[in-house]
């Protein structure tokens, strides 16, 4: 079992930066949060360190990065508004939150970007307009933030993904580019 679980590890950490968060888990973006629980329950029977107390130093080392990618995958997709500021941060082309909002300028939530009390306001309803799938009235939220704001370039990206996505008429539904890497059922018994 080694061999198949070091050529597994090694194949997931090849692709691992580079994977979003619904790629971690094997997840379709209108996954529900049953089907989240789901796919990290099945993500954690195979990567979970604890399961692979005997193997080499090394490999777990290997297996608590992954693990650990999982677990950061999981706890900003169960939840409405993390997830829909993730989406939101797929669609301006950032696919992980690893870091704490306000250390990475890519990372920052809305009202961060904001400079201005009225356009932090804006921007704290827009965002919970977003985490409830209401991309239009957030699309407006924002449009108010950027009035108060004046030039705010980031805010500005932000709004035309937004815009983006409200078009779609999904809430972060975004089709996986072509030819992504889905590791999801590599190494599985």
């Amino acid at each position: 079992m080694t061999a198949d679980l070091e050529a597994a590890v090694s194949a997931w950490l090849d692709v691992l930066d580079r994977l979003n968060h619904y790629e971690v888990l094997s997840l379709e973006r209108s996954a529900n949060a049953d089907e989240v629980q789901q796919a990290f329950h099945l993500f954690s029977e195979r990567f979970h360190p604890d399961r692979h107390r005997g193997e080499p130093e090394p490999l777990r080392e290997s297996l608590v990065r992954i693990y650990r990618r999982g677990s950061e995958a999981y706890r900003v997709l169960r939840q409405p508004a993390p997830r829909a500021e993730y989406d939101l941060g797929l669609a301006t082309a950032r696919s992980r939150a690893s870091a704490r909002p306000g250390e990475d300028p890519t990372l920052q939530t809305l009202d961060e970007l904001c400079q201005s009390p009225g356009g932090r306001l804006h921007a704290r309803q827009a965002s919970r307009a977003i985490a409830d799938g209401q991309l239009g009235e957030a699309a407006a939220l924002l449009e108010r933030a950027l009035l108060v704001e004046g030039e705010n370039p980031r805010l500005k990206a932000r709004l035309l993904a937004l815009r983006q996505l409200a078009e779609l008429g999904l809430p972060a539904e975004e089709k996986a580019p072509q030819g992504s890497v889905n590791p999801g059922n590599w190494g599985k018994q």
